[in-house]
């Protein structure tokens, strides 16, 4: 039951990233989307009972298909034409190497800890060192746009 609410709310997730992308940058959108799932996963870690897991699930889902979707968006909007398919292909090898080896990481903590709190923990605080990363990689952006006459 759980992970058919993860894959509802990753729908969902991806409609409401189309109408987000009317008004705000990728970059934005990319790290509301990590807070998002940041808050999802403290509630997975922390959380009791089945209310909170439940709303857990849907913080995740909310953004969990977005997370294929936004890199090739930024990279369009940051990287000269020629250079986007060499960007993105880089980010899903990077994205696929990290998903493969994020449940044996999730295993080994729970292994330590005798618990997933640790776990889902640090993949909170990774969500919002991404979202941090990716707010400040546009002030650093911006004035290379400028200079390049985007």
């Amino acid at each position: 039951m759980s992970i058919s609410l993860v894959t509802l709310c990753a729908i969902a997730g991806r409609t409401l990233l189309g109408w987000a992308l009317r008004d705000h940058g990728c970059r934005l959108a990319a790290a509301a989307n990590l807070a998002i799932q940041a808050a999802g996963s403290v509630l997975l870690g922390l959380g009791e009972g089945p209310v909170s897991l439940s709303a857990g699930y849907v913080l995740f889902g909310l953004g969990v298909g977005n997370l294929t979707t936004l890199p090739p968006l930024i990279a369009q909007s940051e990287f000269p034409l020629a250079d986007v398919g060499t960007v993105v292909a880089l980010v899903i090898a990077i994205d696929q190497a990290l998903f493969a080896f994020a449940p044996a990481v999730f295993g080994v903590l729970h292994d330590l800890t005798a618990d997933y709190i640790v776990a889902f923990l640090l993949a909170a605080a990774a969500q919002v060192l991404g979202a941090a990363v990716i707010v400040a990689g546009r002030r650093f952006s911006q004035p290379i746009q400028r200079l390049v006459g985007k």
